[in-house]
């Protein structure tokens, strides 16, 4: 019975041994399993840490990121909205902008929607700010423009067929294209006296529709200040001062800026339209001197006689637009 007794105590402390033996194995398993496990996890933090402090792309400080009709476009910090809407190609309707005078904002004819803006801006004299959002064909946006567009055709006389811009005439390219079919003023048309403005400028101020481009030409380009706005509301008119003619060797620049019929060139009145002039080299030899801008290129001449009194230089050359000088 003792020996009995004993081989079963001998038995109980094998075992014992044995799963004492299994358990640390086990453990030690375990153990190296976690070991590798918090050294994986610890590379993969020590590698997103990593990543997060490596330098990113430092983004251009001038330039800023826009979406024009919900595409994103770069554009030069401090642009307006609508040198912003032509760098991605977006047409804009405007007549008082023009890239080389200074912004007037007066025409409205350029409005557009910005996200979160209560009203319409004025896309010429709004500058674009990074993330903005800007809409130019919204029923918002094409009901202002037509509203705009009968403003302006309420006083303005409809003589386009005898009318020396017929043809490249802006407000009727534009009234074509944002205007209404009908309209709704049966009254009687405003007239304005015409102003004496030199012996190459006739007006007809009649056709005027106040975008103060001679204007500001005459301020800022011509160095005088001849021209200028009298009256208010339905009584404005641009004119002279003192009933003097606008002196100014750069004054036939004014023909080409008007966007109307109100100033043309008193030599070509009633002769050809506009839109039928053909570029003749020909006519070079009867002006009495080349014509070279400043910039030393040639600048053609057309038959209808028009670009003889001013002249528009290519945009690729120089910047958009040089001024000729009257000879």
């Amino acid at each position: 019975m003792i020996v009995g007794r004993g081989a079963q105590i001998l038995s109980s402390s094998l075992r014992i041994n044995h799963a004492l033996r299994s358990g640390i194995s086990n453990g030690g398993i375990l153990c190296s399993t976690a070991v590798r496990t918090s050294a994986s996890a610890a590379s993969s933090n020590a590698s997103a840490a990593a990543v997060a402090a490596a330098p990113s792309p430092t983004p251009n400080p001038d330039e800023v990121t826009v979406f024009i009709n919900d595409k994103p476009s770069i554009v030069p910090k401090g642009v307006t909205i609508i040198q912003a809407c032509e760098h991605q190609g977006v047409e804009i309707p405007r007549f008082c902008y023009h890239e080389r005078l200074s912004i007037a904002g007066n025409c409205r004819m350029c409005l557009v929607e910005v996200e979160r803006s209560p009203k319409l801006v004025a896309s010429c004299a709004m500058p674009v700010m990074d993330g903005m959002k800007i809409m130019t064909d919204t029923p918002r946006v094409k009901k202002a423009r037509e509203g705009v567009m009968e403003f302006l055709l309420i006083n303005h006389p409809l003589d386009c067929p005898i009318c020396d811009q017929g043809g490249e005439c802006d407000l009727q390219d534009q009234a074509m294209i944002f205007g209404a079919d009908r309209g709704r003023f049966f009254e009687y048309k405003r007239s304005v006296e015409d102003k004496y403005a030199g012996p190459l400028i006739k007006t007809i101020m009649t056709r005027c529709i106040h975008c103060t481009r001679c204007v500001r030409f005459g301020t800022e380009v011509a160095g005088v200040e001849d021209l200028g706005t009298t009256g208010r509301g339905t009584n404005t008119e641009i004119g002279t001062y003192v009933e003097k003619m606008f002196e100014s060797e750069l004054s036939g620049n004014v023909i080409d800026l008007c966007p109307v019929g109100a100033i043309t060139e008193k030599s070509f009145s009633f002769s050809s339209k506009n839109s039928k002039g053909s570029t003749n080299e020909t006519d070079q030899s009867k002006l009495s001197a080349p014509r070279i801008n400043k910039s030393g290129s040639e600048v053609p001449s057309y038959s209808a006689g028009l670009a003889q009194v001013m002249a528009q230089q290519d945009s690729t050359t120089t910047q958009n637009v040089v001024f000729a000088h009257m000879q």
